[in-house]
């Protein structure tokens, strides 16, 4: 379903290379507020979360553009953002992305908002190794594509939960003693899901320095958001939690989902529990545990064309 009209043109914006040693003196200003801004964050992170942002991030950036490694996480977070403003003003001339949907999936989303004639880029390492998050380049490709968007544009993330659901409990062991991170030795499956919360947190507080509107989806049972790396981020963005049922936009179960959003517009697609008394439970529960039918499971993870119009409507209402 992708092409090369999937594909982000970056050469189109401004190289690390073109980032000035000094900031110019008219943006003074607007570097203290972000270097308050971040510090207000990482002294959150160290008092809750014992710094685990702090610790992580700069490794995940420094293996993502080298030329920032051994610099200060607040310094890294700066030429990111301040890439990422510079970018922002070239939109006037139609260069800056509407939205960027991150593991898009089948890529409804993305081709709705496509339709309405909205400028953005889908990413799922179903579709290219290049957009696998597990690695430097794809993270690197995502930060890259985010610091295209343009101001109040949309990132959307829809970051895989399979580890963090609640049929995977028991195999995951995440709890509250250890913080919903789980044993991740020698579990390699929860140490990857960690790997893309913790990406999808970066992701999501570099959207809210550059007034980017984003949201993570969930499925209501997923227990990523209490994850400290990321409950720090929506906490310290003011994130809100809307809830959805797929089922009411014609997919083939009830299927809730929560959607951790900084955009009240997000709200417009709350919906009550559909009365499908037809559709199958993805998920069973016995006396040994948790079960789900994995073919129910699969087709489930795939957004409706129905929803990913949805979405296209409200941006279309807010943007046009």
């Amino acid at each position: 379903m992708f092409g090369k009209a999937y594909q982000c043109q970056l050469h189109d914006f401004l190289p690390w290379s073109s980032l000035p040693r000094c900031f110019l003196p008219a943006e003074a200003d607007l570097v203290t507020h972000y270097e308050t801004l971040i510090n207000d964050f990482l002294a959150a992170d160290a008092s809750v979360n014992n710094g685990q942002a702090a610790c992580l991030w700069p490794q995940i950036l420094a293996m993502c553009y080298p030329a920032l490694a051994c610099k200060p996480l607040v310094h890294m977070m700066l030429a990111l953002v301040f890439r990422g403003l510079r970018n922002q003003a070239t939109q006037c001339s139609g260069h800056a992305l509407d939205f960027v949907e991150v593991f898009c999936g089948e890529g409804w989303l993305t081709f709705e908002m496509l339709s309405a004639g909205w400028k953005g880029c889908g990413f799922d390492y179903v579709h290219s190794t290049s957009h696998d998050l597990h690695t430097s380049q794809g993270v690197r490709l995502i930060l890259d594509s985010v610091c295209c968007i343009r101001k109040f544009g949309l990132c959307w993330l829809a970051t895989p939960c399979s580890s963090f659901t609640v049929m995977c409990r028991h195999q995951s062991a995440r709890l509250p003693e250890n913080g919903y991170l789980g044993p991740e030795d020698p579990y390699q499956f929860v140490k990857d899901g960690n790997a893309l919360m913790e990406c999808s947190a970066l992701v999501y507080f570099v959207c809210y320095l550059l007034s980017i509107h984003v949201t993570l989806e969930q499925p209501t049972t997923s227990v990523m958001s209490l994850c400290a790396s990321l409950k720090g981020v929506l906490f310290f963005t003011n994130a809100v939690r809307y809830k959805v049922y797929m089922g009411a936009y014609n997919g083939p179960t009830v299927k809730p989902l929560e959607l951790w959003s900084t955009w009240p517009c997000i709200g417009g697609l709350e919906t009550g529990r559909p009365d499908m008394p037809e559709a199958e439970s993805l998920v069973c529960r016995s006396r040994s545990g948790f079960t789900g039918r994995k073919d129910l499971l699969q087709q489930s993870q795939i957004y409706t064309q129905e929803f990913g119009r949805a979405v296209a409507e409200i941006c279309t209402r807010e943007w046009a």
